[in-house]
């Protein structure tokens, strides 16, 4: 499979953008939640490959280990979605899985073709 390098550019979302990418109605803190989220990682440099599910859309492979504090971040703030979050409100616990490598997504994380600059082709991410 084809793995890119890119450059996430997921800053400054607006409430309908947040919106848009869901099915279901969602809470004013659950938008300003997602919006924190992908402030953290703008700029940051990744891995991903071409969903084979969702045309447009971006599978995470990897990250710079030096970034990985900013990753983490960003899967917390992922995971307090009150339907599908394994750790809502349980930093402690989602640290302590994460640094025991013991973490694993519900889902895979992913991101829209309009949140991502690609940087190269089969870089050595």
């Amino acid at each position: 499979m084809k793995v890119l390098k890119v450059k996430l550019t997921t800053a400054n979302k607006t409430d309908d953008q947040i919106k848009a990418r869901y099915d279901a109605e969602i809470s004013q803190k659950e938008i300003e939640n997602f919006k924190t989220a992908f402030d953290l990682v703008d700029g940051l440099e990744i891995g991903v490959i071409p969903s084979q599910f969702d045309e447009g859309s971006y599978v995470v492979v990897g990250w710079h280990k030096d970034n990985d504090h900013i990753m983490r971040d960003f899967v917390y703030h992922m995971e307090q979605d009150p339907y599908f979050g394994s750790y809502v409100d349980d930093r402690e616990a989602f640290l302590e899985d994460w640094n025991n490598n013991e973490y694993e997504p519900a889902g895979s994380l992913s991101f829209e073709k309009e949140d991502i600059e690609v940087l190269e082709d089969n870089p050595h991410v």
